[in-house]
């Protein structure tokens, strides 16, 4: 039985499954990289992390959706931010889980009063100041969601043409 396998040349390489686990240390090369604007180095980043993350955000916000739009605004915070987290010393999950836990708390204090129930039963004007805060949350939430889709374009295989040239 042969130890591995040989693929035809012009074949893209599939990568391992389950993907490894990345160390600290590459964790923090990863963010080095991102800080210096490299998409593959921030998309290697979202494939090691994206999963955890929106677990341990899944596990304090149960709407499915929120989570999500709050995993995806961290990530994007992160690709604004690694330049100033790029030294030796950073955790990248601990810091991960920082901008995760200020963005669920910001998120819970829009999210928790904006029930329709709760706005009905307010005055007037608090209402439209409620409504407008979750018009605001849910246009941030389809920006984040953009804003990542863009980062995550990566990996043109040959013979495909790039986004610049379409």
């Amino acid at each position: 039985m042969p130890s591995s396998i040989h693929l035809p040349p012009g074949l893209p390489c599939i990568p391992a499954w389950p993907p490894a686990v990345p160390t600290p240390a590459d964790l923090r090369g990863l963010v080095r990289r991102i800080a210096i604007h490299d998409r593959e180095a921030f998309a290697d980043l979202y494939d090691a992390l994206s999963v955890q993350l929106l677990e341990s955000v899944r596990s304090s916000v149960p709407d499915r959706r929120r989570a999500v739009a709050i995993a995806s605004a961290v990530f994007v915070e992160v690709w604004s931010l690694a330049r100033f987290h790029a030294n030796p010393d950073t955790d990248v999950v601990a810091w991960l889980s920082d901008i995760a836990a200020r963005r669920t708390a910001d998120r819970r204090q829009v999210a928790d009063v904006n029930t329709p129930a709760e706005i009905a039963d307010r005055r007037p004007e608090t209402s439209r100041r409620q409504l407008w805060w979750a018009a605001v949350a849910d246009s941030y939430d389809r920006q984040a969601d953009l804003a990542l889709a863009a980062l995550l374009v990566r990996r043109v295989y040959p013979g495909s043409r790039s986004l610049k040239s379409q």
